[in-house]
């Protein structure tokens, strides 16, 4: 088949019977949308998205049931009577999925995912109601007030429609197959756009004589024609120029990057891809490094929505976001710890980066604001009023809220804990690492953990045991640049809600109260997460230095040295002028 080739595209549609309605309550999915082979798909969904009484909103995600994960989804809030339609678009890959009312996966330790019962309920009889004088049809799915006891989709129909060739997949196909394949000349041309797409740089003819010949030798062995370039095809994306961003070569003496190195730097930094053409044809006309060139590509960079990806990519290295669920908290802790609360840590986290880097907002911003990103599912484990949005907006707050800037945010409040408990030392060590590109020496070898409080002692702060702990001298030096800056946030538990009391286990009497005061190692105290959090935002400067290192290190795609530090200062300064 020839690689221009398009597939055809059809439409499928799968309904609720005749006047009936799919009900799928919190943690339920409908086996409807099947994906015959990858590519680009429109998925639409007409469904009522239910609250609960406790205004928890439904989550509609697609379900992929062979890779275990979720390809799209979003909160809804609709009536019965007035159903959205639901659209997702993209590249999905092939297999079955699942309409699903998302809540805890079958792996995940807070409790089993319910089997898919595919019950369907008569449209024509409301489930629920808000008005008075309801009498609930269902006390098991509402409550006596009419009102959904789970968040509740009730869905109509859903419909796949591809796979779409969009002018944009057209485009990068165009020229990859040659239209006359007796004609050697065009063979070896289109082989040639081909490789220095791939190899993002280029091509001499030697190195294309090597495939014609690869063509024809498997010509001569019998292969069809499209087999046979294909199979060349294939060959040069095993290539090590392919693999590898290559910088330089053994046959020369250069220190500087060339334009089309400098292209894929860029490119690979900023949209995580190969250059696009006019990236390409910059580098082509040497204009990459001209000052007025470069400026003119990075604008056109960061404006193009592929900038997206670097939103999502950088803080998600950058804050080791990676983390996040990687110690699974105790469900018999924290019951209402789930997947999609989970997913939206990390969505915040993400999103306050980018309003960051879209608004232009200065750096301090970053541990300390009067703002962050909800959606319904935080807004509700923060204790905060529910956004009127169903998607992840920016929400302002109150001026005596504990919140403001990533520091108090679930993501990181969670991944420096340990599943059971909160662990000062290890949000001490993450915020000296990620915030002020400091990262403290490991512990001496053969540490005793702290332990458990005993049944017959009193109960005790975390914070009281690391004072004792302090008392070895081998410990002491580090543990007091690193403790101070994770006791700020023990006002947090393990997923990041706030408390005024430890919860300890084991041991005597009350939960003790939290002490998140401290002293810095500039001399300087606070008296909790709000005044620490302000300390930290007037060092300007040891921010701006820290966050450069953390964005040089993503884009250069390696750890910074001692021999970086001259250029890392002069960018710095260079950035503080423009302020």
């Amino acid at each position: 088949a020839s690689l221009d080739k398009e597939r055809p595209s059809k439409t499928v549609r799968k309904s609720a019977d005749e006047g009936k309605r799919y009900l799928l309550q919190l943690g339920e999915g409908w086996n409807a949308v099947s994906v015959p082979s990858p590519g680009y798909y429109r998925i639409r969904i007409q469904v009522s998205g239910l609250p609960a009484f406790t205004d928890r909103v439904p989550h509609l995600s697609l379900w992929h049931n062979q890779h275990k994960k979720s390809f799209a989804g979003r909160d809804l809030d609709s009536s019965e009577a007035n159903p959205d339609t639901i659209v997702f678009e993209g590249l999905f890959p092939a297999g079955s999925y699942a309409i699903r009312n998302h809540a805890r996966s079958q792996s995940h330790p807070n409790g089993s995912y319910k089997l898919f019962r595919n019950e369907q309920i008569d449209a024509s009889i409301p489930l629920a109601s808000y008005k008075g004088g309801f009498k609930a049809m269902q006390t098991k799915v509402v409550d006596d007030e009419g009102r959904p006891v789970l968040p509740t989709l009730l869905v109509d129909w859903v419909e796949v429609e591809g796979p779409l060739t969009t002018d944009d997949h057209r485009s990068k196909r165009q020229g990859l197959f040659p239209e006359n394949t007796n004609d050697a000349q065009k063979v070896q041309a289109c082989l040639k756009r081909f490789a220095e797409r791939a190899w993002r740089r280029p091509v001499s003819d030697a190195e294309i004589d090597r495939f014609v010949k690869f063509i024809a030798a498997e010509q001569e062995a019998g292969e069809k024609f499209p087999v046979a370039y294909k199979s060349a095809l294939a060959a040069m994306l095993v290539s090590r120029s392919f693999f590898n961003l290559e910088e330089g070569s053994p046959d020369e003496d250069r220190t500087r990057l060339n334009d089309f190195e400098l292209a894929s730097r860029l490119s690979y930094f900023l949209w995580s891809s190969m250059p696009d053409e006019k990236l390409f044809a910059a580098a082509r006309n040497g204009e990459l490094h001209t000052p007025e060139g470069l400026t003119r590509e990075l604008d056109r960079m960061l404006a193009d929505p592929k900038i997206n990806r670097f939103l999502d990519s950088f803080p998600k290295q950058w804050l080791q976001l990676h983390r996040v669920g990687m110690f699974q908290p105790d469900p018999n802790l924290y019951p209402e710890y789930d997947p999609w609360l989970e997913e939206s840590m990390v969505m915040e986290t993400t999103a306050y980066f980018a309003e960051m880097f879209n608004k232009n907002l200065p750096l301090r911003q970053a541990v300390d604001s009067n703002w962050t990103m909800l959606n319904s599912r935080l807004a509700i484990h923060y204790g905060l009023p529910t956004p009127k949005q169903t998607q992840l907006t920016r929400v302002e707050l109150a001026a005596d809220s504990p919140r403001g800037g990533i520091l108090t945010q679930a993501s990181i409040l969670s991944l420096t804990s340990d599943g059971t408990r909160h662990r000062p030392v290890h949000r001490g060590a993450w915020l000296s690492e990620a915030i002020l590109a400091r990262t403290p020496p490991p512990p001496p070898p053969n540490v005793e953990p702290l332990e458990p409080v005993a049944a017959d002692q009193p109960k005790t702060t975390i914070r009281a045991q690391l004072e004792a702990h302090r008392t070895n001298r081998t410990c002491a030096s580090c543990h007091a640049k690193i403790d101070p800056l994770g006791l700020a946030f023990d006002n947090f538990d393990a997923i990041g809600r706030w408390r005024e009391t430890e919860r300890v286990e084991g041991g005597t009497g009350n939960n003790p109260p939290v002490d998140a005061s401290g002293t810095l190692p500039n001399g300087k105290s606070f008296a909790g997460p709000a005044e620490f959090k302000k300390r930290l935002a007037e060092n300007d400067e040891r921010l701006a230095q820290a966050f450069l290192e953390q964005l040089a290190t993503y884009a250069l795609r390696r750890v910074m040295t001692v021999d970086d530090v001259q250029q890392l200062n002069a960018i710095a300064e260079s950035a503080k002028a423009e302020d």
